[in-house]
């Protein structure tokens, strides 16, 4: 027993912690859906089940595309898409180009 405790202790700390998962399609449509989330800066974001979102007082739509969730803001037309990750109650979203946006569930 003695043994397995040292053992335990020389293990890196990260080893312990909670790494993000990242989201297929189905698993991003359950994350957001009927859902709201808090981004840094305290602006909401709901997720309505029939693809409208809304945030900062903005009207968007929002789906799921080849496991990435999509936005698109109008009067733009361009849908912008990014992989979801989630470790507890914060989800990380991460774009093409690498800007990451961690944000966390405000309706629990």
């Amino acid at each position: 027993m003695r043994r397995l405790v040292l053992a335990l202790l020389m293990l890196p700390a990260t080893a312990f912690a909670e790494d993000w998962q990242r989201l297929d399609g189905p698993a991003i449509t359950g994350a957001l859906t009927s859902r709201v989330v808090i981004y840094p800066e305290g602006v909401a974001q709901d997720f309505l089940a029939d693809g409208r979102t809304i945030k900062a007082g903005g009207r968007g739509r929002w789906e799921v595309r080849d496991n990435r969730y999509c936005v698109r803001w109008p009067p733009f037309e361009i849908w912008e898409c990014a992989t979801v990750e989630i470790r507890g109650i914060d989800l990380r979203f991460v774009t093409e180009g690498g800007e990451v946006t961690v944000v966390r569930y405000g309706d629990l």
